[in-house]
């Protein structure tokens, strides 16, 4: 039934639906403005919609029931009485939408979180939390949902609380039909998964070679093979994607001959060398997004999920071959660097002939006006010197000539950044500090996905202070290199996500 004005009188009749009539406990967050966490825990769901809670805190509720009063984490889960999905910043009629799209059947529950739409599956009865995982992820990866939501001990905000990320928004049930009730091996069969506990042994090996994982979709789908047609264009793409990984040119070449059994039909081994090898030497344009030839740009559409890509964010505005190749052991000593020295390195490395330091001057002059004094440019060419990353010949009486090092990762593979992003330093767009921020973002974004560092984890790697990180993202996102929003992960506390714009 459609609900208009679901009053708080029925805050009991759903709760029970969700949480009622099983073992544990239920626990539930509550956020104040400066973010302090209270927990709370509850018997039963009457005792729940019973409490009144303070309408200026944001409040959260463990969707699986836990086992006690020690923690929320997974291993301390219970059982379950639905599957949900968490869609950020979108409207119902949007998530309707995608969700007639899938194999997804209708939820029971479509709820207005305040600044998006979480939606319920209710399950016929009570399984254990651990058995769902598969469905979640399934959902959300099918809807385009919030990924970090797909997990058994997600905490999700009540109904009939108020959001209070901007102003206070109410969280209601827009619409309920508490008959939609779902078999849990229905759901398995009809998303083609097995949530038991199978042995994974040999599930990722291939002619004994142990296969890759990763969260970037055209890659996963790559690796299950692919037809006639696809598979030099595959391969190029698979072998660039083994490189920057940081995978030795023989492990990966492993990986590539293993993989070429799953295609269908395989390709001769001879021309699956010849090519990989030179693949090997290529650039990086077979990984981007958008792919000039046509034919290629349809093929790749058919590996591509944009909802759940974790890259999607960075690659969709970054030209590949207009780029510079910067070596993640780099990361390894990152406080020790400064802004300026990253924008000589990064000069140097896509001259790859070396130049001059009147060279360089020249390359760092915008407008008639340089980005950095002489005595910047001599230190930072001394430091990088040091760090190994260039090699310098001094003459008496003429420029000292710099090229930047061929270095190996040593597993840790490479994070490639638009000369954009340089060139906006050296036009004063950005300050040097701020590239400095930005390319470890970057580093984030590309090799790990879209999930952002805390500004913790930012502070320590970058050796300034928090404020300072917040400041100089802040200035990033005037400048318009990168987007904020804001979520809230697992644990209900509010997060930070940047969508790299550069």
């Amino acid at each position: 039934m459609r609900v208009k004005d679901f009053n708080k009188t029925y805050k009991k009749e759903f709760y029970q639906y969700i949480l009622g009539d099983m073992p544990g406990v239920i626990e539930v967050r509550e956020f104040n403005k400066e973010g302090h966490v209270n927990r709370l825990w509850f018997n039963d769901a009457s005792e729940l919609a019973e409490y009144d809670f303070s309408e200026d805190k944001d409040i959260y509720f463990g969707v699986a029931r836990r086992k006690n009063t020690t923690s929320g984490k997974a291993k301390n889960l219970s059982q379950v009485h639905c599957l949900w999905a968490d869609f950020d910043d979108i409207g119902l009629e949007e998530v309707k939408y995608r969700i007639q799209s899938t194999r997804v059947p209708k939820p029971s529950v479509f709820i207005n979180s305040g600044h998006g739409i979480h939606t319920y599956w209710f399950l016929e009865e009570p399984v254990n939390a651990k058995y769902i995982k598969p469905l979640l992820k399934y959902i959300s990866k099918a809807t385009g949902a919030d990924s970090r939501a797909a997990e058994p001990a997600r905490v999700m905000r009540l109904p009939y609380t108020f959001n209070n990320k901007f102003e206070p928004v109410l969280c209601e049930i827009k619409e309920i039909n508490e008959y939609s009730r779902y078999s849990l091996k229905h759901l398995e069969k009809k998303f083609d998964l097995n949530t038991g506990n199978q042995s994974k042994k040999q599930e990722d090996r291939v002619k004994g070679i142990r296969m890759p994982s990763t969260d970037r979709p055209c890659i996963k789908s790559i690796l299950k093979g692919v037809d006639r047609g696809q598979r030099n264009w595959a391969q190029g793409r698979l072998t660039k994607w083994l490189q920057m990984k940081g995978y030795s040119k023989q492990r990966a070449l492993d990986i590539v001959m293993a993989w070429n059994h799953l295609n269908n039909p395989p390709e001769k081994i001879v021309k699956i060398k010849n090519d990989f090898y030179s693949y090997w030497k290529e650039d990086y344009k077979l990984l981007g997004c958008t792919i000039p030839d046509p034919d290629l740009q349809e093929m790749l559409s058919n590996h591509c999920d944009r909802y759940n890509c974790p890259v999607k964010g960075s690659l969709d505005s970054l030209e590949l071959d207009n780029y510079v190749k910067i070596n993640n052991r780099l990361f390894s000593e990152y406080k020790d660097i400064t802004g300026y020295e990253l924008i000589l390195y990064a000069i140097l490395l896509r001259e790859k002939e070396g130049l001059n330091t009147t060279q360089i001057r020249n390359k760092i002059t915008h407008k008639g006006k340089e980005c950095m004094s002489r005595q910047r440019i001599s230190k930072g060419i001394k430091k990088l010197e040091s760090m190994n990353l260039i090699s310098t010949k001094k003459r008496k009486g003429m420029a000292t000539f710099c090229k930047a090092k061929d270095q190996g990762t040593y597993g840790t593979g490479y994070t490639l950044v638009n000369n954009g992003v340089i060139n906006g330093a050296i036009y004063q767009a950005i300050k040097p500090s701020q590239l400095k921020v930005y390319i470890l973002l970057l580093k984030y974004s590309f090799n790990n996905g879209s999930v952002f560092p805390s500004t913790l984890t930012l502070s320590d790697r970058l050796g300034i202070k928090r404020q300072t990180v917040s400041d100089h993202i802040k200035a990033l996102e005037d400048a318009l290199y990168l987007k904020r929003r804001y979520d809230y992960n697992e644990r209900g506390m509010e997060t930070l996500t940047c969508i790299l714009l550069v």
